[in-house]
Formats: C-alpha cells, structure tokens, sequence
C-alpha cells in the first residue's frame, strides 16, 4: 500500500439543535446501517468517525477502488439518508474529496473538491439543501478517481 493511490472523502455536519428523539434515532439506526455496508466493500481501506460534544461529526473515509463511491451512493440506505433524513437533520454538510499524497507513507492531504450543503431558505417550512463547490485542482479528471 506505499505505493497505491488512496482517495479520500471527509465529512463534516452539524446537527440541528432542534432534532427530536425519533429523528435522532432514526439517524442513528441507518448509520449503523450503512457502516456495515462499507465495511463489506472491497475498496474500502479505512473508515473512521468523530462526534464532539458540541453536534459536530467528523468521517474519514480512505478508498483504493473507484467502485465504492458508486456503490454506496447508489444504495437504497445512502439515498434514504442523504435525500429524506439529512435536510431534517443538519444545518450544514461539508464533503472534501481528494488524494492522499504518497499513499499510506504520505502525510498530505490533497483537498480536490469541497461540496457545501445548506438550507436553501432558512425560513421555509420545507427543508432542502442548496449545494455550492469548490474545486482546487487544475485537472480534476487526472488527479481525483472519486467524484461526489
């Protein structure tokens, strides 16, 4: 693995202060969910998490094979949470996509892409996320194999 090519997605959100019980736990039950359908991926090489007190999480994700991101995007869970249970859940998501230079003996990380999710309308009633993104590299198509 010194010398394979891992990209990587990071994650950031914050949870809504206001999220009932029920809401919480039904967040709480497809990410157990969909932890278990990465780990049966084949591309995966890492996944971790943080939770802070203060309603932030934080995932990293390490994948050597293209297939993963497809995989689980196309997924009815995946699906489920980022289009039905996130808009109720955060008030704003954060994904990086990028490389890990030098692999595994690297330090460096390469942040390619940054997607921005937040409510369109704060005071809508109905609750959807406007997307904005950055993208950092002159070549995204040479330098990233995962794609958002």
């Amino acid at each position: 693995m010194t010398n394979a090519l891992l990209n990587f997605v990071g994650l950031q959100n914050q949870v809504q202060v206001e999220m009932s019980v029920e809401l919480e736990q039904e967040l709480s039950r497809l990410a157990a969910i969909l932890v278990v359908e990465l780990t049966q991926m084949s591309g995966l090489f890492s996944y971790a998490s943080l939770h802070t007190g203060s309603g932030k999480w934080y995932n990293l994700v390490l994948i050597n094979d293209d297939q993963v991101s497809s995989s689980l995007k196309q997924g009815v869970h995946h699906q489920y949470v980022a289009y039905q249970l996130a808009p109720q859940c955060y008030k704003w998501i954060r994904f990086h996509c990028g490389i890990l230079l030098g692999s595994l003996c690297g330090n460096r990380f390469e942040v390619q892409r940054t997607r921005y999710y937040a409510p369109h309308n704060a005071q809508c009633n109905e609750r959807t996320f406007c997307v904005r993104e950055n993208t950092y590299a002159r070549d995204v198509r040479s330098l990233v194999k995962y794609k958002l």
